[in-house]
């Protein structure tokens, strides 16, 4: 069946208390409906602003955020769904004055809540892949917000991030990933995903050495500021996206 890219659509995207408004070819909302957790996708006639318009042109996916001063572009709509997700996560992050984007892991491990700190590249998503498979809830594969005044960590409702090839663990893995030519985003529902807006605050921290080293609870503070996004990323650059 041919996609009708031609069909645009504008809908309001809703998780927990985060609100947005995104503009986008059909086949393109039916990627993010089938990978995203927690939020609720309508249609919206009169939206008050454009938070991220998704446009395609000459087979190029061109992806705009309100929290970017450029245009991301991909040929490949899984990689234009990797710049829609932190386009989603950033905005998350502006609309919420008290809140910090981090980057780390965090899921539950036999029965107690772990964020695991470390830079791009240590295994995150690889730590997070292997508690997903094992059943374990996941709370974040990469990207979590900090609200310092609930002092509670915030779910953004993303998919499981990975790089292709998929390991090679059973048969029917594939089937639970939607693979583009070099990443793959884990289906909704395949995986035991926290929904966006659910709020935690962990049992244990470690940071990714690469193995697991313990943080003690006095030690947030400075991790949190360590490994936080750049809030150069996490304002809104403008009061609507125009398209």
């Amino acid at each position: 069946m041919t996609l009708d890219w031609g069909t645009i659509r504008t809908a309001k995207i809703k998780g927990g208390d985060f609100c947005l408004y995104l503009r986008c070819p059909a086949p393109f909302l039916q990627l993010i409906e089938t990978c995203l957790t927690g939020w609720q996708i309508v249609e919206a006639t009169n939206p008050p602003r454009l938070d991220i318009i998704v446009t395609k042109s000459d087979a190029v996916l061109k992806i705009s955020g309100r929290t970017q001063t450029i245009i991301n572009h991909s040929s490949d709509p899984i990689d234009a769904l990797n710049y829609l997700c932190l386009d989603l996560a950033y905005c998350c992050a502006a609309q919420s004055p008290n809140a910090t984007l981090l980057h780390c892991a965090a899921f539950g491990i036999k029965g107690a809540t772990q964020i695991a700190f470390g830079k791009k590249g240590v295994g995150k998503s690889t730590l997070s892949f292997h508690h997903a498979y094992c059943g374990d809830r996941i709370f974040a594969d990469d990207l979590l917000l900090w609200d310092r005044s609930k002092n509670r960590f915030i779910c953004l409702g993303l998919p499981l991030r990975m790089r292709r090839p998929l390991p090679k663990l059973d048969t029917n893995l594939g089937r639970r990933f939607i693979a583009g030519k070099s990443i793959a985003y884990s289906r909704r529902d395949a995986f035991d995903i926290a929904p966006a807006g659910f709020a935690f605050f962990p049992d244990e921290i470690v940071e990714l050495t690469p193995t697991p080293a313990p943080v003690p609870l006095t030690q947030l503070l400075a991790r949190i500021k360590a490994f936080s996004v750049s809030k150069s990323l996490t304002n809104f650059h403008s009061e609507t996206l125009e398209g």
